[in-house]
């Protein structure tokens, strides 16, 4: 195989003779690609701090003011007097009271009044329903990340925090690529994340879909399909999981489907890879992938979380020998391999898939 160097971009490596890199798809630069690797495969330095608001504690259920203390007894004499006599006077009302009721009750209905079950009082009929006392089942745990209206709870095996923001619209021009164009959008990035050395960067996008599918007619049909996608919910999926935003590249597999619910919204997760040709499953490219859609239709959410498998490779470079078995027969490659992946346990991935189902199960977007 030819000598390779690293895309001055996106890192990838390529042959010294390609024209554009088979990852991001940028020109080379005439050979003009480092020997070195790209700060993708170098140790990034220490997180900033999140800049997350905390999130107000959630005040308990059931909590009972406490009782006033009752002003002291009197003891003199002339009070006791007094409170025989209110209630001899008491004594001889209900007496009379029911004597009177017991004479109405018997001239109307000819007979003794049905009698209640000894110590079952009688039911009482209110308008309306009375309030349930028990608090409705949260959807996932406690968000504890919130910005711009985005929560959700991010366990600390996956990240030790969040920071985000809000990068300006990229519109369709001669000199944007499609993959580039957006609106402006909030851009949640995971800081201190478990795994540092992949091709991936840990984020999450909350994306306006009215103004993103104004400026490609494409994102609509990728929309569509993705709602009809979560409305039937299929067990496999044939062809690739409509993602947003677009990639130069396409989906070498999925595996380890799961559907999703969070408050308002639903979505789809899944570990995937993308490729611009034949390479290896592997834990420098390989993500898990969340793609849903609020309730009301107005907000995408796309997110590219890394993940590794102690059984996976590290990454894509292969001796030659070892490419050209994996030439040999791709398709019979990706079947085992997919198999061997949807047959792990969730909790043998790092991080763990049941934290990340656990984070997007959490989420609210109230815009």
């Amino acid at each position: 195989m030819n000598p390779q160097v690293y895309c001055q971009y996106c890192g990838a490596p390529h042959n010294t003779d390609a024209a554009f890199c088979p990852r991001c798809g940028r020109p080379t630069g005439a050979q003009g690609g480092s020997t070195q690797p790209s700060p993708y495969q170098q140790q990034r330095p220490a997180p900033p701090a999140p800049n997350y608001a905390p999130v107000p504690p959630v005040p308990s259920y059931g909590h009972v003011p406490p009782v006033p203390p009752m002003p002291p007894a009197r003891s003199s004499s002339s009070t006791l007097l007094i409170v025989l006599g209110v209630l001899v006077f008491l004594g001889l009302g209900m007496i009379i009271a029911g004597a009177l009721l017991f004479g109405v009750s018997t001239s109307r209905s000819g007979g003794m009044p049905a009698a209640q079950p000894t110590g079952v009082p009688a039911a009482v009929i209110t308008e309306g329903a009375a309030p349930s006392l028990v608090p409705p089942v949260p959807v996932g745990p406690a968000a504890n990340m919130v910005y711009n209206g985005t929560s959700f709870y991010l366990d600390q095996t996956v990240a030790a925090g969040a920071s985000a923001q809000t990068p300006a619209a990229v519109p369709p021009s001669p000199d944007s690529v499609p993959w580039e164009v957006m609106p402006a959008h909030d851009e949640i990035s995971l800081n201190g994340y478990v795994l540092w050395n992949t091709f991936h960067q840990p984020k999450i996008m909350i994306i306006p879909v009215d103004a993103y599918t104004a400026m490609d007619d494409n994102v609509a049909a990728s929309i569509n399909q993705l709602k009809t996608l979560l409305a039937a919910r299929p067990a496999s999926v044939n062809g690739a999981i409509p993602r947003l935003p677009f990639w130069n590249a396409g989906e070498v597999f999925h595996a380890k489907l799961r559907y999703i619910d969070f408050a308002g919204g639903s979505g789809i997760g899944y570990l995937c890879q993308y490729a611009q040709g034949i390479v290896p499953i592997n834990n420098y490219e390989l993500f898990y992938s969340f793609q849903g859609l609020t309730s009301d239709g107005r907000w995408l959410i796309s997110a590219v979380l890394p993940v590794s498998h102690p059984d996976l490779p590290a990454n894509i470079n292969l001796s030659q020998a070892e490419y050209d078995s994996l030439l040999n027969d791709y398709a019979a490659y990706l079947e085992s391999a997919v198999a061997d992946l949807n047959a792990k346990a969730d909790n043998s991935f790092t991080p763990s898939l049941e934290k990340l189902d656990e984070l997007f199960r959490s989420l609210s977007v109230q815009k």
